[in-house]
């Protein structure tokens, strides 16, 4: 299967959760779309998928091999044709699974020498991270940020050479995981790039001449929350620019967000 392409970044998110009908009229009832899924195994080894309510969608080819655990799933079915029992609908798949990259757990404290590069973990109004499960399994984070100016995205093998070079690792501060009052998981996105180094001369103004062209995607890390802890929210910190001209690893041009995302709670 493809790993995931280049979306243009004025379009990245539109489409990537919700579905796009093609209601041409009252009686139309096919839906197409391209949403992002997680990718399940059945008892019997197939491979099929769930929405975040929990939905099941069966494919109407075998798939090979699964990737990942979650994927834009381009397809189309009839939402008439639920199955109350099964909870589920048959689909027609309409091209290759593009799998989502993950954001790395690493429940340390934050490296003090390291060179960290500024990114946006979006939240617009329309597009923002959201946890997936009941049981608050999945973090899935909206990420933009920029890659070498001269990478050629018509190029997949060049494109996935490139994006192995960006790395997105969450850290902890062991004993302060909570808030002081309990209700908040405190995490720390912290973004590197390969052969990206500060300590070399004019580093900083190198990376923001070559590291231009805007990119935006999805990824996904695995919870786990620390303990007996019972937390309502979770408070995400990130690095973003301070700097108009655009992405930077000068540390005096950073700043310090937060996005909080809300947890189910244990009955």
């Amino acid at each position: 299967m493809k790993t995931m392409k280049f979306f243009m970044l004025a379009s990245a998110f539109a489409s990537m959760i919700g579905f796009s009908s093609c209601l041409n009229g009252e009686t139309n009832t096919t839906i197409q779309g391209a949403p992002i899924l997680k990718v399940e195994s059945s008892f019997m080894g197939g491979t099929y998928f769930t929405d975040i309510s929990g939905v099941k969608y069966i494919p109407n080819k075998e798939i090979l091999s699964a990737e990942g655990k979650f994927a834009y799933v381009p397809m189309q079915y009839d939402y008439s044709l639920y199955n109350q029992q099964e909870n589920s609908y048959d689909i027609t798949l309409l091209g290759d699974l593009s799998y989502l990259r993950t954001v790395t757990a690493n429940y340390t404290e934050i490296p003090q020498e390291q060179t960290t590069a500024t990114l946006d973990v979006v939240d617009d109004g329309y597009n923002a991270g959201l946890v997936w499960g009941a049981n608050n399994e999945y973090l899935l984070l909206p990420l933009s940020y920029t890659l070498h100016k001269d990478v050629d995205r018509n190029d997949e093998d060049e494109m996935n050479e490139e994006l192995r070079k960006h790395n997105f690792i969450i850290y902890t501060i062991p004993g302060k995981e909570f808030s002081e009052n309990g209700d908040s998981l405190k995490l720390y996105l912290r973004y590197t790039i390969q052969g990206v180094d500060l300590s070399e001369e004019d580093a900083a103004k190198k990376y923001s001449e070559e590291y231009t062209s805007k990119y935006a995607d999805y990824r996904y890390l695995q919870l786990n929350i620390p303990g007996s802890g019972n937390p309502k929210w979770i408070r995400l910190e990130f690095e973003k620019s301070n700097n108009y001209n655009g992405a930077t690893i000068a540390p005096n041009e950073k700043t310090r967000e937060v996005r909080s995302y809300q947890l189910y709670q244990k009955k």
